[in-house]
């Protein structure tokens, strides 16, 4: 479901597909309701930036499990 909605919003934003209002007020209130109402365009901009830095963290610990693997391979092997 969230790659239909994003290929949606990608289609509109590049200009291929004309933007619904009501899709697109159906998907501001939902993503919107995580946050709590009255706080619609600074509370989805804070919650959307949690979400990229918890991504991006998620990523740097894997990335980091990965170097200490490698290198417990390495003095194992030594």
């Amino acid at each position: 479901m969230l790659d239909r909605v994003l290929a949606y919003v990608q289609s509109v934003l590049r200009g291929e597909t004309k933007g619904d209002p009501v899709i697109g007020r159906y998907l501001m209130d939902t993503l919107g309701s995580s946050v709590g109402m009255g706080e619609e365009v600074n509370g989805f901009n804070g919650s959307l930036q949690d979400t990229i830095m918890f991504s991006y963290l998620s990523s740097l610990a894997r990335s980091q499990a990965e170097v200490s693997a490698r290198l417990a391979l390495i003095t194992s092997s030594s």
